[in-house]
Formats: C-alpha cells, structure tokens, sequence
C-alpha cells in the first residue's frame, strides 16, 4: 500500500493524539519485495509532514549474514545494498525475533530460548547491535523488537515444531514480558511487542502461525486442550486412481526433509514439516498431489478432523495412525513405491522424486553408462480422456525401454483458460501482449499486431510450470511435452546420442516440427 499511501489522512492521524507518535512503515519488507528506493522516498514524505513523528521500519532477522559468535556479525551485502539508504532516515531499527525458531537445535539450550534471562534473544540484539556498529562506527542507532511469539501448538514432523505447546509458549511469553518491562532490557531495546494478542485460524499461511495468540481467538484464555500439537501426521487416503505418484512423492519428502544435503528443495516451499505442507509443496512443485490451499477461484475449510476440500470436490484426510502403522519398523522398500530398471533387484526401490544424485545405481561401471529421462508432460484436470490415452501409452513404452534406461514420467497440471482470467484480473501475471478470445484474422496476424490468445498464453505458462518443476527437481535435462504428444520407441533409444550433437551451449531442443522442408530431409535416405 506504501504506493497510494494517503499523506493527508496520516497527517490527519498524528495531529489528533499529542505526545509522541511512532509509525512503522511496512513490516519485513526484506521478504515481501517492496523495493527500498519506494520505502525510502515514503520516510522522506512522512517525515516533511510530521517533522516530530519517530519513524521505523520492521525488518525480519534474516537480514543477518552472521549472528554468532556475537563479534563477528554482519548484515547480508543485498540488505545493505537495497536498504541501506533507508536505515539512514530511521529513528530507531525494528527486528522481529523469533526463538522458537531455534527450539530443537544444537547447540542452543531450551533454557536459553525461554529462561527468565532471555540468553539467546539477548544475544540475537548484541549481534544486531555491532552488525549496525560496522556500518555506522560514530553512531548508535536504538533497536526495538517488532514482533516476538511462541506458538502454542501446530503442525510438524520435527524440530522446532515438536516444541509448539501450550507449556512452552506460556513460559515463554512470560519471561520474554518481565524481561521488556525489566531493568534487564535497559540499553539493549527501546521496547518490545509480543505477537499476538489472539490466534488467528483462518489466517491464509502455514498453520503453526495461526496459533501464536496469547488467547484464543474468541478472547478466552487458551490451555492444554485449545489446540494439539501434533508432531507428524499421517500420510492420507489417496485417489490413486487420479493421483498415482503422489505417496510416493511424499515418501521421499518425509524421509529427507532433515537431509541437510537435499535442503534447498524445500526452502522457501511454505513447508512447516506438516503432511498437508507437503502436499502441497507437491502439487506445486510437480502436479502429483492434490492440492491443499492457494487453489484460485476456490476455498478450502479446516474441519476438526483436518479435512481439507479443494477444487472439483476432492478430498484430503489426514489422521495419524496409518503413518504410524506404514512408517513403524518397515525396511525401505516396504515404504516406497518406487521406478525400477529392468533386471534390477526388485528390493531396490527409486523414489522417483529423489533427485539424481540419491537415485541408487547397482555400481559405478553401470552408472556412467545408464541413461536417466525425465518425462514431464502438461495436461489439463479436465482432459480425463487425454489423460488416460496418455498414461497407457508411456506405459507402454516404459515396457519397451533398454535396460540401461530409467524412464520417469509426471504429469504436470496445465493452467486453464479460466485460471488465466483469474490471474490477469489478479495482476499475478502480466502480459505484454492484449488477450484476446478468439482469432478473427489468422493467427499469426493477430501476433504480428501484438495479440495472443488467452488459450495460448495458458499453454505458455504451464510450460514455464514444468520448466520451474524441473529446476526445482534439480534435472539437468527433461523432455517437456503437452498430452497430445507420443514419443516413438527409437527416441528413447538415441536421445542421449541427440544430445551429444546438439548445437554447443544449447538451453532448449526443439523435438518436433511443422516445417515441411525439414520433414521432407528428415523422411530422406540422406538424414
């Protein structure tokens, strides 16, 4: 809102209450995107029209590059670098501090996260403070704490999560409050929120966040019984029929999300450790779960029994037993469903979400000479049809493939026309291009004046859709392809001899073509 931020309105506001006013501008704009050359020409305007005003702006703390040990801390190079000018024009610094964050982990000590002494708090602001020291050496700028919390329950596989309980968030807002209002405090911060007054379950995030309410959210005060803590669901009932990869998926998901080698699959995916988390990191990711939230044009509703119904009234049930029964003293390949090489051990099981590196190989000599490809074809929810011609015909020819070949396939959902509409009126993508229904010239003409169809554009997308899955899979080469698209035998054979010729420094192959001069040389004796 920073852009139609009403200047008359907020000199309105300060000029009604006497004494000192403080405004935070913003809040964590370091991960929202907002851009700091904006937030620094606002500080400026607010600060001509209310001269007397104490200006801030809430940063989260990943804006630190280094916090311990405390003498060594330092702010990112991008934070400096896009904010820097705008640290000039506070008054004091605002930094949202979360401990909890930190529960479970070595080697910080429970006690130290919510003892009366604040330990770790106390030391996340000394970090701050010399990090602030590096860059203005004659000046001490004074820092609040934005927002400090401890949920009370929530849902997740491991820590922190295990720690979201009604006990350890009672002692913690406790002591984290004596310690503000204390002699402790005194010039280590100016002051101190708590977040927050009230949980909040329809909040549209991870679930563990609704439930850093001191009360609950109809005001009355929370116990043992508000809220479970539950430390790992369970794998769900899956529509196999229409989700046939996802368990496995999710299998590999479970097993490797504390594998600090596989880490950066899951950062930044919204994933708390909760199954619906990582289901839906899935559907987003490569289409082979249902989806749980964030379905455009839909609504989805938590029931008691953490029920979650989305687009085309499919359901999602997670309890917690079958986890227990399916994950509970089974060897591996008892767990996962996985993509087998033809002649191999049946016992050695593939998740076929594992990215290539953890894909298990018999030995090195048949490593370097196996052939791995990544399948990845668009199909819309609503083309049932093309979605079962398509399935029968790659297994068909995951029959026919050579045994030094691993084929595997996933679907990737395409975006539709509808979903386009939405997006647009949304403004969460833009186009150069005016949109247009149907084509009343031909086709090309409209392109030529600067028009695409809405149709078109849908496919564009949902190719950038699995573009952005195989990054996210880590692939180094994938074959993309739309549901009307059949794959001859003989490709699967020499694709990766295609590959060696392929022009050098190649970024995307064309595989098919309309063109009738290169048909006629591709049917010749000569090609």
């Amino acid at each position: 809102e920073l852009h139609t931020l009403d200047m008359s309105l907020l000199e309105n506001i300060v000029h009604s209450f006497p004494g000192d006013v403080h405004i935070a501008l913003g809040n964590e704009p370091d991960l929202n995107g907002v851009p700091g050359g904006l937030l620094h020409d606002v500080l400026r305007n607010v600060r001509r029209i209310a001269p007397s005003v104490r200006l801030t702006v809430p940063f989260a703390y990943a804006i630190m590059k280094k916090s311990n040990p405390v003498d060594v801390s330092e702010f990112r190079a991008e934070f400096i670098q896009e904010f820097g000018r705008v640290l000039e024009e506070l008054d004091y610094i605002s930094i949202n501090i979360y401990p909890f964050l930190s529960a479970g982990t070595t080697p910080v000590p429970m006690e130290n996260l919510f003892g009366h002494r604040m330990r770790f708090l106390v030391e996340q602001v000394d970090a701050l403070k010399v990090a602030l020291g590096r860059i203005y050496p004659f000046k001490e700028m004074p820092i609040a704490i934005g927002e400090t919390g401890w949920p009370s329950c929530g849902m997740g596989k491991s820590a922190p999560y295990t720690h979201a309980t009604y006990s350890e968030s009672v002692l913690f807002y406790r002591n984290v409050a004596k310690w503000i209002e204390s002699d402790a405090s005194d010039g280590k911060i100016v002051s101190g929120f708590l977040f927050t007054a009230f949980d909040e379950e329809r909040k549209g995030t991870r679930r563990i966040e609704r439930y850093y309410g001191i009360l609950a959210s109809n005001g009355v005060p929370k116990g043992e019984h508000t809220c479970s803590s539950i430390a790992a669901e369970s794998a769900v009932a899956w529509l196999e029929p229409d989700y046939p990869e996802c368990e496995n998926d999710l299998d590999w998901a479970i097993r490797n999300i504390d594998n600090p080698e596989v880490s950066d699959k899951f950062v930044g995916r919204g994933i708390d450790g909760s199954l619906c988390s990582f289901q839906q990191f899935l559907y987003d990711s490569r289409g082979s779960c249902p989806p749980i939230t964030r379905i455009p044009g839909e609504q989805v509703f938590y029931d008691s029994s953490q029920t979650a119904y989305g687009i085309i009234g499919k359901a999602t049930i997670c309890t917690t037993a079958r986890i227990r029964d399916k994950y509970a003293g089974l060897p591996p390949q008892q767990v996962a469903r996985g993509t087998f090489k033809a002649n191999e051990n049946p016992h050695q099981v593939v998740p076929a979400f594992a990215p290539r590196r953890y894909r298990p190989m018999v030995g090195a000599a048949e490593a370097s000479s196996s052939a791995w490809l990544d399948v990845l074809w668009i199909n819309l929810d609503s083309s049932t049809d093309r979605r079962q011609a398509m399935e029968a015909a790659l297994n068909e020819l995951a029959t026919a493939v050579p045994a030094d070949t691993y084929l595997n396939f996933v679907r990737i959902p395409a975006l539709s026309v509808d979903e386009v509409r939405d997006m647009v009126r949304n403004r969460s993508v833009i186009f150069d291009a005016r949109l247009i229904e149907a084509c009343v010239l031909a086709c090309p003409e409209h392109h030529e004046q600067g028009e695409l169809l809405y149709s078109e554009a849908a496919t564009i997308l949902s190719h950038l859709r699995a573009f952005d899955n195989a990054r996210a899979m880590g692939l180094d080469v994938a074959l993309v392809l739309q549901d009307d698209m059949l794959i001859h035998r003989e490709f699967v054979t020499h694709w990766a001899r295609l590959l060696k010729v392929a022009p050098a420094g190649w970024t995307t192959l064309q595989m098919s073509t309309l063109d009738s001069k290169a048909l006629l040389l591709l049917s010749s004796d000569d090609c």
